[in-house]
């Protein structure tokens, strides 16, 4: 058996008596790094193609699960089918803990088909594949607050920010101002590169995605793109040091990208 603590689409597995198992003899395997492309193209009479760089594929995971110390009955069946299939269609999370790791959180949506193998008596297990959002498995989702209400001058957030997944990381912000002004966040570690908003109103809370560009107001009727100098919070591997100018309330959502 590979994991007793599984969670499918927010629901725990094994409330429904269900698990994670390996069925075959041998060392277990799992993701470890995604597959990947070299982008590269062939000009008339040179043998030597040109690099454009690589695209990293999603993870894909195989499944197995089974009922343990008991059987799939025909309302079980349909019940963890609906799990599989969300109303809602988005990707669900998942995952399960192995031995002393870490827990690994990945995005899936199932691909191909899916069958049920078992025996007379309804004892048996069904093999899922899945298909991630993402080349990474992540950490679990992190929130941390830093009221900097009070501030006169640029100030150094504390504690430093440790980003430590094994990529950038870029976090969900929200901001709410305090009095009228701009709003700048500079992070040291990363060349100084500087995150500003200008002109917020006191009480507007404005929502920065930095990892899609999103930039979204309280404020209704207000846009604050025009506003933004275009440059998002990109936090390294490791410590960030982040200077934070102007009386504001920060709120960061955020998990790791894991690698291996």
């Amino acid at each position: 058996m590979l994991s007793e603590f599984t969670t499918l689409n927010g629901v725990d597995l094994s409330t429904l008596n269900i698990y994670v198992v390996r069925l075959e003899s041998g060392l277990p395997t799992a993701p470890f790094l995604p597959s990947q492309e070299i982008i590269e193209d062939y000009a008339m009479n040179n043998d030597v193609p040109y690099y454009f760089g690589t695209k990293k594929n999603p993870l894909e995971l195989d499944v197995v699960f089974a009922k343990i110390n008991g059987y799939w009955t025909w309302d079980e069946r349909r019940e963890f089918a609906r799990l599989l299939t969300p109303d809602n269609d988005d990707y669900m999370e998942f995952y399960y803990h192995e031995d002393d790791e870490p827990v690994k959180v990945y995005y899936v949506k199932y691909t191909g088909g899916i069958d049920i193998a078992s025996t007379s008596n309804r004892e048996g297990y069904i093999t899922v594949h899945f298909r991630c959002d993402s080349p990474y498995s992540y950490s679990q989702v992190y929130r941390r607050i830093d009221d900097l209400s009070a501030i006169t001058e640029p100030t150094l957030l504390s504690p430093t920010f440790v980003n430590n997944g094994d990529d950038y990381l870029y976090p969900e912000l929200w901001i709410e101002k305090v009095d009228n002004g701009d709003i700048k966040i500079k992070n040291l570690t990363n060349a100084g590169k500087e995150l500003v908003i200008t002109d917020l109103i006191d009480g507007e809370i404005v929502y920065v995605n930095n990892e899609d560009g999103s930039i979204e107001s309280s404020l209704s009727d207000t846009y604050r793109l025009n506003d933004h100098n275009g440059v998002y919070i990109e936090l390294v591997r490791g410590t960030n040091t982040l200077q934070v100018t102007g009386k504001c309330k920060l709120t960061w959502k955020y998990k790791y990208r894991i690698k291996g």
